[in-house]
């Protein structure tokens, strides 16, 4: 078979990095007694599900579970998980609890097929507007952070395999943030006219992207930002950590602190990976920082004392990096970056997305925090 520069078998598709097991959708583990929900998008089986027990057994039920399920993979750690309660506790932070779901429609504990992902945008609407009705219900609040943080590492996964296929390529990613647009650019480099807007009726029956093309989803940015909005939320809302998860305030306070922390840098790794494969496509640095016109002379020095020497290095730190410069405000740091970036003749790349997702999430968090304490006082 005729094979071109850009790594990927014309018709073939051979070095198109697709990973089905990781889209694989699995029926959500939940019973009568359980008291808890997997969501299908989920990958990995819960401590729960690895030894078979409900989500209030007790330290006898957890030991009884674990002799008969000794053999099964990953039974001592699922044994160990749920015997600590902080460690138990951060495990039902990404599950669905089943009281709160009795309280939502559509219920994924009579329907489950509305966490799949055909229906998941609808469910996402309805359950934002049941939210609004209880706000500030905490158990809705906590199903709606589940439902987008379990959404958004599926579809991340998905992405970011369509954005390793392009960068393997060589083809330019700034500015060119919607998958079915990267999907087409890819299929174009290999001499396929991809214009079919239903994956059904996609001639191309070998194409590991057939899904993508069609897919009916939010744009994973707004994924992220759902995502940030009810983690932040969930940290300093008071009920939450005592009622749902059993904690101490001390605990909760840690534990939420701990989990939300793991999201920013989940966010700022998917900024440096998406770096990565967008340096890819690019040939220079750019100008020095001495060079880039309507820099004043103190600028300079302050960016050359941070370890800026050309303006790709400010582009590969990013906004949030920036803000960190002792004497750069948010402003400063933002308006800075947009005309480094204007001297570099680019738009804005997928990893610098990210990176403003991390500046959001730290934002919110400051609101939140804020917002907590003036209902205190």
């Amino acid at each position: 078979m005729e094979s071109n520069t850009s790594g990927v078998r014309r018709g073939g598709w051979a070095n198109a990095r697709y990973r089905p097991e990781q889209v694989h959708i699995f029926e959500p583990a939940v019973s009568a007694t359980l008291g808890a929900l997997r969501d299908p998008l989920q990958t990995s089986p819960t401590p729960y599900d690895v030894l078979g027990v409900a989500r209030d057994a007790d330290n006898d039920q957890i030991e009884r579970a674990f002799r008969l399920a000794f053999a099964n993979k990953g039974a001592v750690q699922a044994r160990k998980q749920l015997r600590d309660p902080l460690k138990r506790a951060e495990s039902d932070l990404t599950i669905y609890n089943e009281v709160a779901l009795q309280r939502l429609s559509p219920c994924p504990l009579h329907d489950r097929e509305c966490l799949y992902p055909a229906r998941r945008s609808e469910t996402a609407e309805l359950w934002e507007q049941q939210f609004k009705t209880h706000f500030p219900d905490p158990g809705i609040a906590h199903s709606l952070a589940v439902f987008w943080y379990r959404w958004v590492e599926h579809e991340e996964r998905r992405f970011m395999t369509v954005v390793e296929t392009a960068a393997q390529a060589g083809i330019r990613l700034d500015g060119s943030t919607s998958r079915q647009r990267i999907v087409k650019l890819v299929c174009r480099a290999n001499g396929i006219e991809c214009d079919v807007t239903n994956p059904t009726e996609c001639p191309h029956t070998d194409c590991p992207f057939r899904d993508d093309c069609g897919v009916m989803t939010a744009p994973v940015e707004g994924m992220w930002q759902n995502v940030i909005r009810y983690w932040t939320m969930l940290e300093t809302m008071p009920g939450f950590w005592d009622a749902y998860l059993g904690l101490s305030k001390q605990d909760g306070v840690a534990l939420g602190k701990s989990f939300v922390d793991g999201i920013g840098q989940r966010i700022l790794d998917l900024a440096t990976e998406y770096a990565a494969l967008v340096d890819t496509t690019h040939g220079d640095d750019g100008p020095r920082v001495d060079e880039i016109k309507g820099l004043d002379l103190e600028m300079v020095k302050l960016l050359k004392a941070e370890g800026f020497q050309t303006a790709r290095d400010v582009m590969r730190a990013g906004v949030l990096r920036l803000m960190a410069v002792e004497g750069l405000s948010g402003v400063m740091a933002s308006s800075l970056f947009a005309a480094i970036r204007n001297a570099l003749g680019e738009t804005d790349g997928l990893h610098e997305r990210y990176r403003s997702l991390a500046a959001m999430l730290d934002t919110e968090r400051r609101t939140a925090s804020a917002i907590a304490q003036a209902k205190i006082s």
